[in-house]
């Protein structure tokens, strides 16, 4: 830097909405983006563009400017709402001028992809599942780059721009703590065994009803970290200390019941757990990186059945079992859970296989093909 010279700007746009899932690994993108461009000859800028949902507080975490468009998920109003985003889009676009657009999928995604392609913006779509969603099916033939996180979901798209990167994974993920520490900060034993129940950032219903009602039993072995969303919250804890009354369970430090994980506590409540129960989208290569074994139980019902293949993907490596919801009965799953908990080589087993399946370099991977299509793209 003390050569006195300037350096060069590069503006990214991202792209999402939805879910946490989706922006999450955005953020880890964003400071691969911000390393790199310490070292590197230039600066780097980003916004981020979408509907103003659920998503955008985790975004607004982040501290990079912030557009909101509308975009709708379906039927006429939903086509409607997108095609007023997509007006809003060109505006913005317009206005910021970015090098490359960074999509992560999502309803939110389709006007902005649909912009950038008519202003001549090179765009890289990440599909985060085995099964690509619609707003990555749509939008892949405005792509230059397409960046999936399964070897499965290659096979929907065109080979000769399609590359397996894996899905990011939050940076500080990568910096392990000791278990023993993460257990006590959340006020356990670290002496036994945690199970961490993650029923997302909105919760799984028919995961914590379920758990609730077999809660005595599995308080018998592991203490739990249930989280159960912002909006079930209330009713969750009441069920389980109802249950726990019922059964005249004393020990009832050894449940604890969250809404969201904020901050740095997602990172520790991962590196405290022996065992994660979870549903089976993006979450499972924080997992991986993590090395934590788990039980995955996939949504039923979704579109393209995704998250039952993203299991089975995983699962092929030996990192978690699968535990379909319409085989959710009480013996079946106990018995499933206590022989993982009970035996250390069946878990010593499975962090290997989560290990194998780990994708530690993906968001500095997408980072550098960002890159890549920003500094050539009058070339």
């Amino acid at each position: 830097m003390g050569t006195g010279t300037m350096k060069s700007t590069i503006r990214v746009m991202f792209t999402a909405g939805g879910s946490g899932g989706h922006v999450f690994p955005l953020l880890a993108v964003l400071s691969e983006l911000q390393t790199i461009s310490e070292t590197e000859e230039f600066d780097v800028e980003v916004r981020y563009v979408g509907p103003n949902d659920y998503s955008l507080k985790y975004i607004a975490t982040s501290g990079i400017p912030i557009s909101t468009i509308v975009a709708g998920k379906s039927g006429f109003l939903g086509a409607l709402a997108s095609l007023l985003g997509f007006f809003q889009a060109l505006w913005i676009l317009l206005w910021y001028m970015p090098d490359v657009v960074l999509s992560k999928g999502s309803y939110g995604s389709v006007p902005v992809v649909f912009a950038a392609w008519l202003y001549r913006i090179p765009v890289v779509i990440h599909e985060t599942d085995s099964i690509p969603g619609n707003a990555n099916r749509v939008t892949a033939r405005c792509a230059q780059k397409i960046l999936v996180s399964f070897a499965r979901a290659k096979e929907f798209f065109d080979a000769q721009k399609t590359i397996m990167v894996g899905n990011p994974v939050r940076p500080d993920l990568m910096s392990p703590i000791s278990q023993e520490a993460a257990k006590t900060h959340f006020g356990f034993d670290p002496s036994r065994p945690l199970l961490l129940i993650l029923g997302g950032s909105q919760g799984a219903v028919a995961i914590n009803e379920f758990l609730v009602s077999i809660l005595p039993q599995i308080m018998a072995k592991t203490q739990i970290l249930h989280q159960v969303g912002d909006n079930n919250f209330n009713s969750v804890q009441a069920e389980a200390f109802g249950m726990m009354d019922l059964a005249s369970i004393t020990n009832k430090n050894d449940y604890r019941p969250v809404k969201f994980f904020e901050g740095d506590e997602y990172r520790e409540a991962l590196y405290a757990a022996d065992l994660i129960i979870s549903r089976a989208g993006g979450a499972i290569f924080e997992f991986a990186a993590v090395g934590r074994p788990s039980i995955l139980i996939p949504i039923d019902g979704l579109a393209n059945n995704h998250q039952v293949l993203n299991a089975q993907e995983y699962a092929e490596y030996g990192g978690a079992e699968i535990f379909e919801q319409q085989n959710l009965l009480p013996h079946l799953f106990l018995d499933r859970l206590f022989r993982i908990l009970d035996n250390p080589a069946v878990r010593e087993k499975m962090i290997e296989g989560a290990k194998r399946f780990a994708a530690p370099r993906a968001a500095e991977n997408i980072a550098r093909e960002i890159l890549l299509l920003a500094t050539h793209r009058d070339a």
